[in-house]
């Protein structure tokens, strides 16, 4: 199979090798060049990511790609809270 890589050096990959993958939008892969090859592994997510597409805002069903923005703003919220009480002590 071939894939073009484009100017900020993106490439697509072909549906065939996605639908293998079990790849949508927005999950992550990792990369890493072995004897002159580069090699593409999906990268497991969390078990909190596993759940998107059930959770819902306000009546809203969010997609992979919102709640993972959604978990991490929570944990920036949070991590700044913790901060905050800790420099109140």
């Amino acid at each position: 199979m071939l894939a073009r890589i484009y100017t900020k050096g993106q490439i697509t990959l072909p549906a065939k090798l996605r639908e293998k993958l079990n790849l949508a939008p927005g999950d992550e892969v990792k990369l890493s060049l072995e004897q002159g090859s580069i090699r593409i592994v999906p990268c497991k997510t969390s078990g909190l990511m596993d759940l998107a597409g059930i959770i819902k805002a306000k009546g809203k069903t969010l997609d992979k790609a919102q709640a993972k923005h959604a978990a991490s703003s929570a944990a920036i919220d949070r991590h700044i809270r913790v901060e905050e009480n800790n420099e109140a002590d």
